[in-house]
């Protein structure tokens, strides 16, 4: 009565390959969510100098995850999904340049 998971049966992934491209998905998933709890750091009593240095390490991270992820899944359609992390990781700046594009074209008033 253990938990029994099943390695997947893929020419692409190899057993030893496997914990490894679980690490680095899981990492990139971590890192991706990073820039998006500032508000929640902050109000843990981080500074906003901490806060940018998590959040620009993330951005490292994450590209570093990511690419590693990516040459693992070489020779698989999966690599694909790995895409769908980065408009989560780049939100916040996103955001943020839309804001000012609103703001510089419609002016500071609601």
């Amino acid at each position: 009565m253990g938990l029994n998971i099943e390695m997947p049966e893929a020419p692409y992934i190899t057993n030893s390959k496997y914990p490894l491209l679980v690490l680095l998905v899981s990492v990139a998933v971590v890192a991706a969510v990073i820039p998006n709890i500032g508000q929640q750091l902050y109000d843990q009593g981080f500074s906003f100098s901490v806060i940018d240095v998590l959040n620009v390490g993330s951005y490292l991270v994450f590209a570093v995850a990511v690419i590693g992820a990516w040459r693992i899944l070489k020779d698989s359609r999966v690599k694909w999904l790995l895409l769908v992390l980065i408009p989560v990781a780049y939100f916040q700046p996103l955001l943020w340049a839309f804001a000012q594009l609103s703001w510089s074209i419609g002016g500071f008033a609601p």
